[in-house]
């Protein structure tokens, strides 16, 4: 080529991006750094985080609406049912308490009882010698 090929190529070339807009001689710089293949994928990135986000509340209200809900109903349940089977576990501890004081009742009663036959016997005798003086 030679040197007066060289430089209409060139102002050709200057032409060409004279004529072009604002968007377009951006358009390149982009290109030219690299920066316009950064953006496209950023914006592909942010719709699928988009996407993924949309995803991630829809189940945050299936949560919210069904799943919480049984899980709050079971929970009560539970509680109800630990409450309710904790009343028997009271109920037979009193029962062992008062069988075991009766029975202690019993076994003094049975005592003194021996205790007043013993001292009947006495007083029987007695009243036996006296009878008999």
């Amino acid at each position: 080529m030679c040197k007066f090929c060289t430089k209409k190529f060139i102002h050709l070339m200057i032409l060409v991006v004279v004529d072009l807009t604002v968007l377009e001689i951006l358009s390149m710089l982009e290109e030219a750094v690299g920066t316009r293949m950064y953006e496209t994928k950023k914006e592909a990135t942010l719709k699928t985080l988009e996407k993924k986000q949309i995803k991630v509340e829809e189940i945050n209200k299936l949560l919210d609406k069904e799943i919480l809900h049984v899980v709050e109903k079971l929970k009560k349940e539970r509680f109800e049912f630990d409450s309710s089977s904790s009343q028997p576990d009271k109920d037979i501890a009193e029962l062992r308490y008062s069988v075991a004081a009766k029975k202690a009742q019993y076994k003094e009663s049975k005592h003194i009882t021996k205790k007043l036959d013993k001292k009947n016997q006495e007083l029987k005798m007695s009243i036996k010698e006296l009878h008999e003086a």
